[in-house]
This record gives C-alpha cells, sequence and structure tokens, in this order.
C-alpha cells in the first residue's frame, strides 16, 4: 500500500500582518471607549458635586447665612474637599418690592483643561423682609406685663359639690382644669403682597 504525506500549510507572512492589523485596531478602539467611559464618569460626578454645592449655596442664601448680595466674581469654597471648585452668586431685582432672583454658579476647572459649570436660580423673598432661621428669639414678656384677659384666662377656677357614697355623704370641692392662657404672635408680610 502506498503512503501518502500530507503537508500541513503553515501561515504565510501576508496573513500573520493582517491578523495583527487586526489585532492592534480593536486594541486601539478599546482603548478609545475606555477613555470616552472615563470622561463621562468624571463628567457625571462632576455635575454631581456641582449640583450639590449650588443647593447647598442657595440654602444658605434663602435662610440668610449669606449676604443677599452678588459676588462679583468667583470665589472658593472654605472646606477642604471642595477646593477645586468656585462659585459665584447673581441677585437680579424683580419688579414688586421684596423679591429677588438668585443665581448660584458652581464651576469647576478639569485636569484636562475643560471647565465645567452649573447653575441654579430661584425666586425668593429677601430674608430681611420675612426673617430667617439666624434671627435671635423674640424677647419674653416681662411678668406682670400680660393683660387682664391673659390673666383671667390663667387663673383657676374651683367648683364645689357634693358626691354621694354608699352609707353617707362627702362633700368636697373638684378643681376644674384651668384654661389654657393664649399666646400672642406677630407675624411679618412683606410690602405689596
Amino acid at each position: 500500500m502506498k503512503r501518502t504525506h500530507q503537508h500541513r500549510r503553515g501561515l504565510t507572512l501576508l496573513e500573520v500582518v493582517v491578523a495583527m492589523a487586526i489585532f492592534m485596531i480593536s486594541v486601539l478602539a478599546i482603548y478609545q471607549l475606555l477613555t470616552f467611559g472615563r470622561d463621562r464618569a468624571l463628567d457625571v460626578q462632576m455635575q454631581t458635586r456641582t449640583s450639590l454645592r449650588c443647593q447647598a449655596k442657595l440654602a444658605e442664601v434663602i435662610v440668610g447665612a449669606v449676604p443677599l448680595q452678588s459676588t462679583g466674581g468667583y470665589s472658593g469654597f472654605d472646606d477642604e474637599k471642595d477646593k477645586d471648585l468656585q462659585w459665584l452668586l447673581t441677585i437680579d431685582e424683580l419688579g414688586f418690592d421684596g423679591a429677588r432672583q438668585i443665581k448660584v454658579s458652581v464651576k469647576a476647572e478639569l485636569p484636562s483643561g475643560r471647565t465645567f459649570e452649573t447653575h441654579l436660580a430661584q425666586i425668593i423673598l429677601d430674608p430681611e423682609i420675612r426673617g430667617s432661621t439666624l434671627d435671635p428669639p423674640p424677647q419674653a414678656s416681662q411678668p406682670g406685663t400680660a393683660t387682664k384677659d391673659a390673666a383671667e384666662s390663667a387663673t383657676p377656677s374651683s367648683t364645689s359639690g357634693t358626691t354621694g357614697t354608699t352609707g353617707g355623704a362627702n362633700t368636697g370641692t373638684a378643681p376644674a382644669p384651668a384654661a389654657p392662657s393664649g399666646t400672642t404672635g406677630s407675624t411679618t408680610t412683606p410690602k405689596g403682597s
């Protein structure tokens, strides 16, 4: 019987070069996708940070912790973790008394050279007109300065009556509950409302 030798065919140089080119193109495409994904993740992180700082600064203005006046330029934050962020406050007068439109902007300059900026605006009443949580508490009224009606309503009244028991009668007094004393308060409303 005649034996036939099958020659095994190897890869040619052209096939190796084509395979390497396909591999390099796919590696470059994957690297570009990873870079793109990393940049988008940094953008989302910066958007979250700047949005939270905008909301915090807006809340400080609303409660009166930050003066209601435009800053004129960007300022840095005091805390260490947000030292790379800057904020700007712009105040615009509106058509009626006491209303202001405040706009808070927070920006971050990324290491890549891009600048990321977030803006938040809201219309509020001037805290000086409506008061704020940082105002001192109202002074308690001095003793002896209560009105006659308040003094009478604070005086407990008592009634006398007879209660019956088996085998005899007992007399006694049962005090009635004191009427609640009223408190008066004042509210300040802005002009023109």
